[in-house]
This record gives C-alpha cells, sequence and structure tokens, in this order.
C-alpha cells in the first residue's frame, strides 16, 4: 500500500531513522531501511507509527499485505526538525512516566528506579544528527557488536540482551 503524498522513490538512500508511535508512547532508531527490513518493523497500519529522518523529513511507510514494512517515501511535506526534536522530547517523557510501572513488570529488575530515569537522554536543542547520536545506543540495537551483551551500566555491569538490543532498550524501546 502505497501512502498518498508521496514521492515515488524505489531506493531511498536514507540514513539514521527516528520512528516514533503516533501516540508519542516509545521510539525507536534505525540506521537505515536496510535494517529496519531485516528487523521485520510491522505496523498496526501506515498511521500507527511516524518515521523522520535527521533533516527533519517525514518518511512514509511503505507496508506490505501483512503490514511488514518494505520501503520509504519521502512527503512532500517541508522538514520540520523542531517538530521532531519536540516529538522525540515528548516520547521520551512518556518512558520516563511509565517507566515505574514497566520495571516492576520487567522480568530483570535491576537498579533503582532513579538509576534508570537518570540513563534516559535528555533532548534539548542539538542538530537532529546529534539527538541520532544520543539515541542510538538506547533506542537502536543494530550496532552491538555479536549480539550477546548489552550496554555497561555502571555499578549493574552488563545487561544480558533478549535479543539484538539490550535488556534496557527492549524496556524502553518496545
Amino acid at each position: 500500500m502505497i501512502p498518498s503524498g508521496a514521492q515515488d522513490y524505489q531506493d531511498l538512500p536514507v540514513e539514521n531513522i527516528f520512528v516514533i508511535a503516533s501516540d508519542n508512547s516509545w521510539l525507536h532508531v534505525y540506521p537505515d531501511l536496510k535494517s529496519m527490513i531485516q528487523a521485520q518493523v510491522r505496523a498496526d497500519s501506515p498511521d500507527s507509527i511516524e518515521l523522520f529522518d535527521v533533516r527533519g523529513v517525514r518518511l512514509l511507510p511503505v507496508l506490505n499485505d501483512e503490514s511488514y514494512l518494505v520501503g520509504l517515501q519521502e512527503s512532500t511535506e517541508k522538514a520540520d526538525p523542531e517538530a521532531v526534536r519536540n516529538r522525540l522530547r515528548t516520547a521520551i517523557q512518556a518512558i520516563r512516566e511509565t517507566l515505574e510501572q514497566n520495571l516492576a513488570q520487567s522480568a530483570i529488575p535491576r537498579g533503582t528506579r532513579e538509576t534508570w530515569l537518570n540513563r534516559l537522554p535528555e533532548i534539548k536543542d542539538q542538530s537532529l544528527e546529534e539527538c541520532y547520536t544520543i539515541l542510538d545506543p538506547d533506542f537502536g540495537h543494530g550496532s552491538l557488536p555479536g549480539g550477546t551483551h548489552g550496554p555497561s551500566i555502571p555499578g549493574l555491569g552488563e545487561i544480558a540482551q533478549l535479543h539484538t538490543g539490550s535488556w534496557w532498550h527492549n524496556l524502553i524501546a518496545h
């Protein structure tokens, strides 16, 4: 299904992609379309997720019949980096507000609430490229070597992974 209002791009060469739930409840980052396809990104509907690149350009998901992402198309809307930065802030705030509940339901509750709250990044007035770099270690999971351990947390050691993302990643981004 090809979204309306999109330019026709067969192989959109976009890098550093922000995926934000339409209700701002979570976010994820991917280095490129290929990694998103390999991760089998799936959406309930084309409007359940919103995608942006580091220029602030909205990217429209192209889904197959089973709702898996198979492509991206650049929207015809004007780039709006400030709006994307605000969406990132809002999603991080939503994660902050549900963190205690998610930790209580987690199979591996390590550390204190404050430890984890302090781990959440703060988005201020950085460029979207800088925002991507800040978010990638915890909200992305394609660049961890070997797929066996997540990041080392001071005082907690390494966090075992459930898949190619860390335990922390799975808690905040899934």
